[in-house]
């Protein structure tokens, strides 16, 4: 994936990321957020530690192996189309605000550049962070239509 200067950064969380994919709704934000990814309009970025979550979160979802194989093979095409998948920060320092299970996503964030962490548990997290700002899919959404507009 070709990172820009010119296009948002924006670290999915998890709970985002298996949203968008799961969903079948075309304008449900977390699908959105997928979407805009592969248009190039933003670059989306998760660390690997994501990834093992999700992964963990669809066995849960389809115990019975031929449909989590499905599963994970459908998940693993839609991170490659639209994430960049980085490594795990290799430190953590605690933050105000942050759930202690959420700091490596947060600090991963602000390592990556990225302009804004989307989640959908807010209550994790400070309102912003070394100039990462926290917000829900849909909040990124109306911002990306308000870029766009500006654009005419």
């Amino acid at each position: 994936m070709t990172e820009s200067k010119d296009r948002l950064r924006v670290y999915i969380d998890a709970d985002v990321l298996l949203a968008g994919i799961a969903t079948e709704n075309p304008s449900a934000a977390s699908r959105v957020v997928l979407e805009a990814s592969e248009l190039t309009l933003l670059d989306l970025i998760a660390s690997q530690r994501v990834l093992d979550e999700c992964n963990r979160n669809l066995g849960k979802v389809a115990p019975e192996e031929p449909i989590l194989a499905s599963l994970r093979q459908s998940f693993s095409e839609a991170v490659d189309r639209a994430v960049e998948v980085v490594d795990d920060p290799s430190s953590l320092s605690a933050i105000s605000g942050t759930d202690p299970k959420d700091l490596i996503h947060l600090t991963s964030a602000a390592d990556q550049g990225c302009d804004f962490l989307v989640t959908y548990n807010l209550s994790d997290y400070p309102r912003s962070h070394e100039g990462v700002t926290v917000v829900e899919p849909g909040t990124l959404v109306r911002r990306i239509r308000e870029q766009i507009r500006n654009l005419e």
